[in-house]
Parts: structure tokens; C-alpha cells; sequence
């Protein structure tokens, strides 16, 4: 029977969404869900790793946010537009002059139009590629534009423009292969001092996945099998693959942290029926039904309504469980979104 969107549906209160980061990392709350038996502690994030044990590992995105958002206007006018950076063409040629991109407003644009930037830069605009996005042919490597006079592409339900600080802190203290136009926000509130405690535990591994903008889209379906993913690119090393079969024998557990890992993880799992290294598309929907075959904790965010990070959540410690859940969390003024406070699953 057809799973309805309506079971990704509660009421968020607006004063829970973070608008900002915590003064320092790692001060954040943490929400731990224990499936079975059901049971929730209220922790801190510096007390993550607590419950991680010697034989586990703990799987990271490695992927960096990019100054992604980038101000001009029409060549010839005074029409000011906004170009938001999504993929380089081909793609994750991260060198590459041509870019996949979103323009805003679509329709002061047309195809050959030229915008005009601050340093010298200019992009010619190219055919559409969806019924949102265009290419845009810089005069510079696109990334060195944006490194020049880009600002960082915080969520739009923030409701604010970029600050200084938001460089900083929408990028993981490990961040590194740029590419993202979103952060891996499970990981945001990770500290070197943190990292170091965990390493010293148990393994750390890496994956990469250009988080792109679809990450926001809501589900506009009826029902979850209708909805199509956003597909993103990915990475995993062979490194990261033996780490994982080595605990995995060894009855270790598997943190994913952050959505971002499990579709990395159980998207190259469904895609090949075991676990290998992989560079390319991921696309897997992980939604309520989802059979997991490599992840077995999960720490994340709180999410919106309406979303695919929070099906996959659902999928992962069972709908009526994220149910209630979520209602304690907003009992408690738990802070939502991505600058927000964490889950535990276990």
C-alpha cells in the first residue's frame, strides 16, 4: 500500500528553528533515541562519544561548502541577479569554466545574456538544462569566481544573508573536498578536541558527497513512491570500505553521521548488493520500508516536515518512534534545522 506524504507532516514551530550556531561548537544538545527498547536521554553533543565503543567506526562527509552564491547584473542594465553555483560541467570538474547554475530572478534572462561581476568576472548564459537551471560560462574557473566574491549559500529558511561567521561554521572542522552547496550539518557541531577522543576509541572513516540543493526540496507528491530524488555525486574510498568490513565482522556498529553518509553507504550497498569502493551518481530514496544493510547508529538533525532527510529518518528508527520523538524534542525547546541541536539513534 502507498506510504502518504502526510506521515513527514507536524508543526514546527518557528521560534525552534536555530537562525544561528552555538557560540562554540560542540555546546549543542543531544537527543538520544534508543530503538529497542524505546527509551530517550537528553544529553549534550560533547557526550557523543560515550556511546561509541572500541570495535565501532564512525563514517564522516568530508565534502566542503563553496561560496556558492555569486551577485551580478545583466550586462548593459541595471538588473541585478543572483547565481547560485549547483554543478561544474562536465560535472565534478571542479576547474571547469562552465557550471550547471540557478538564477534569480529566472526571468530578467535570456540565453546568450551577459552578467557582469565585481573583480572583472563575466558569464555567459547558456541553454536551460531543467526547467530551473541553466549553464553559465564563466571568463575564470567558476570556483575561483566564487572564492573571490561568493557568499556562502546558508539555508533559505534561515531568513537572513550570510555573516562572516557562517563560513566558518557552516563547514565541518574536517571539511575538505570542496563541491557542496549544503553542509553535512550532523557534523557541524563536531570539535578537533572530540574528534581526538573519538579516535582514540574507535575508527574513523570518510565518504564525500556533494550535498546539492535539492537537500531542501520539499516532497511535493502525494505519496512517497511518486517522489524523485535529487541524484548527487559521491565517493567512496576503498580505505573506507575496508575499515567498514573489518568491523562489520568483528560485530562492530556502523555510525552514519548524518544523512548524507547513509545515502552514500546504503545507496552504493543497494546498488552492487555489498559494500565497494564507487565514484558516482547516488540516488537512492530512503524512505519507511527501507531495508539497511551497512548502517546501524545514526546521528543527525532535526529536520522539516515534509522532507526526504526526514523519511530517510523514519525509515531508519520506525515512523511512530520519530513521532514521538520529535514531539519531545519540541516539549523540550530542542533546537531545529541545521545550525540546530542533534539526534542520537541506536
Amino acid at each position: 500500500m502507498p506510504i502518504s506524504t502526510s506521515i513527514l507532516d507536524y508543526n514546527l514551530p518557528k521560534e525552534l528553528i536555530a537562525l544561528y550556531p552555538p557560540k562554540k561548537r560542540g555546546l549543542s544538545r543531544l537527543f538520544v533515541l534508543q530503538r529497542e527498547p524505546f527509551l530517550i536521554e537528553h544529553k549534550r553533543y560533547y557526550q557523543l562519544d560515550e556511546y561509541i565503543n572500541p570495535n565501532d567506526v564512525v563514517v564522516l562527509n568530508n565534502t566542503k561548502v563553496i561560496k556558492a552564491r555569486i551577485f551580478g547584473k545583466i550586462a548593459n542594465t541595471d538588473k541585478k541577479v543572483e547565481v547560485l553555483l549547483l554543478n561544474p560541467l562536465p560535472k565534478y570538474n571542479l576547474r571547469s569554466q562552465e557550471w550547471e547554475v540557478l538564477v534569480s530572478p529566472r526571468k530578467r534572462l535570456r540565453e546568450n545574456n551577459e552578467i557582469i561581476f565585481d573583480g572583472g568576472y563575466k558569464a555567459i548564459i547558456g541553454q536551460k538544462l531543467s526547467s530551473r537551471t541553466l549553464v553559465a560560462r564563466f571568463n575564470a574557473p567558476a570556483l575561483e569566481v566564487a572564492h573571490k566574491i561568493g557568499r556562502v549559500p546558508i539555508p533559505p529558511y534561515l531568513r537572513r544573508e550570510d555573516e562572516p561567521i557562517d563560513y566558518e561554521r557552516y563547514n565541518t572542522v574536517f571539511a575538505k573536498v570542496e563541491g557542496s552547496v549544503a553542509a553535512p550539518t550532523a557534523s557541524l557541531n563536531l570539535t578537533k578536541a572530540l574528534l581526538k577522543r573519538i579516535q582514540k576509541k574507535a575508527n574513523i572513516a570518510y565518504v564525500t558527497l556533494y550535498i546539492g540543493w535539492g537537500t531542501f526540496a520539499p516532497i511535493d507528491t502525494e505519496t512517497l513512491e511518486e517522489f524523485k530524488i535529487h541524484s548527487e555525486f559521491a565517493v567512496l574510498p576503498k580505505e573506507t570500505v575496508s575499515v567498514i568490513n573489518t568491523v562489520k565482522s568483528q560485530k562492530g556498529r556502523v555510525f552514519a553521521v548524518g544523512t548524507t553518509v547513509v545515502r552514500v553507504l546504503e545507496g552504493v550497498y543497494k546498488k552492487f548488493s555489498c559494500l565497494k569502493p564507487y565514484k558516482g551518481e547516488v540516488d537512492v530514496f530512503i524512505y519507511p520500508g527501507f531495508e539497511f544493510k551497512v548502517v546501524d547508529s545514526l546521528l543527525t538533525n532535526f529536520h522539516a516536515p515534509r522532507t526526504s532527510v526526514l523519511a530517510l529518518v523514519m525509515a531508519f528508527a520506525g515512523i511512530e518512534k520519530i513521532k514521538k520523538a520529535y514531539q519531545v524534542a519540541i516539549s523540550k525547546k530542542y533546537r531545529f534545522l541545521s545550525y540546530g541541536d542533534s539526534m542520537l539513534i541506536l
